[in-house]
């Protein structure tokens, strides 16, 4: 049976309660969340980092151990050497198929920077919004086409 909220003052209690802090799980492990294109490129590799299987703990590590080896933003971490990627992401606690990983990232930032000249704000530029979620799964190596095709069929 759902629940109803039934006066003002109780939307507003329940919305406090939702915002909590006002802190998302990005910031509350050390991540900014601001309109540029660093820490959007940054949460994008957290986002795909927290989408393997595993401790969030240690994707959280890998994200930060990213711009702590000098990679804060998609051009940086293009350039950097899959082998010096694949070492910082072993250093940082990640397991498994780690070489697959670094490629995955470095193509990750290598889309980023030739599709968007490196900033993730210029997604939103595209004239079909509904394409927006397509775009951004395509990025993180997700695939979507099948399913976009089906929903736009």
């Amino acid at each position: 049976m759902p629940t109803t909220v039934a006066t003002i003052e109780d939307r507003k209690r329940l919305a406090r309660r939702l915002a909590g802090s006002g802190r998302g799980f990005a910031e509350q492990y050390g991540f900014r969340v601001t309109n540029n294109p660093s820490s959007l490129f940054q949460l994008l590799c957290l986002s795909v980092l927290l989408a393997r299987r595993g401790d969030f703990r240690r994707a959280v590590d890998g994200a930060h151990a990213l711009p702590d080896a000098g990679w804060d933003s998609a051009a940086r971490l293009s350039s950097s050497s899959r082998s010096d990627r694949v070492r910082t992401l072993r250093d940082s606690g990640q397991r498994g198929d780690v070489e697959a990983l670094a490629d995955l990232l470095g193509e990750l930032a290598r889309a980023v920077v030739g599709r968007y000249r490196g900033d993730l704000r210029r997604l939103r530029s595209a004239r079909v919004s509904e394409r927006l979620a397509w775009l951004v799964g395509a990025l993180a190596r997700v695939d979507l086409e099948g399913r976009y095709a089906e929903l736009t069929g």
